[in-house]
């Protein structure tokens, strides 16, 4: 598949919820991630997926267009207890 090569101002990752996100992201783009993030956590349906570690990356091109991604988070290993 080809994949064309994008230069990017800049590129921003942050949790889905946040609420830690990079001063420098634009705001107007943090707050509908999270606001989204919020929403998938409310209506999850689909394969068990840890939401509280998917992280948004956030890419902008100097045009003003984004490309957004929602990487999946692994879900926690739960540790056997020892006999």
């Amino acid at each position: 598949m080809y994949m064309p090569d994008f230069d990017y101002v800049g590129v921003w990752s942050f949790p889905i919820m946040g609420p830690d996100a990079p001063d420098d992201a634009p705001a107007n783009v943090v707050e509908a991630c999270q606001a989204v993030g919020k929403d998938l956590q409310c209506r999850w349906h689909g394969p068990d997926t840890y939401m509280q570690n998917c992280v948004w990356t956030v890419s902008m091109l100097d045009d003003g267009q984004c490309h957004l991604a929602l990487d999946h988070g692994q879900r926690a290993r739960v540790q056997e207890p020892v006999p």
